[in-house]
């Protein structure tokens, strides 16, 4: 969430693992790009597909990143469930 623009793509490449929560569930993706904003600023959003649909793989509609306010204020507990339960995988250099 806090990370640049610079340090987001160095860091999160093509092939990432990302788990993400949706309506109180897990959900597992394979990160695919970074969007970039049509008129500039902040990256907030990347393009993922993942699998377990019918046996097929499904590309996504571009997908936000957590926005920062969303943890201000949890408690360590409440991070650390977080954490857990959504995250990206980075691939080791």
């Amino acid at each position: 969430m806090t990370w640049s623009d610079a340090e987001k793509m160095a860091k999160i490449k093509p092939g990432s693992f990302v788990s993400i929560q949706l309506d109180g569930s897990t959900h597992s993706l394979i990160f695919t790009t970074w969007v970039r904003p049509e008129r500039g600023g902040t990256i907030t959003k990347y393009s993922a597909i993942s699998g377990n649909n019918k046996g097929m793989v499904w590309p996504h509609e571009p997908l936000s990143l957590p926005a920062s306010d969303l943890v201000d204020g949890m408690s360590a507990e409440a991070l650390a469930k977080y954490d857990q339960e959504v995250y990206f995988g980075v691939p080791p250099d």
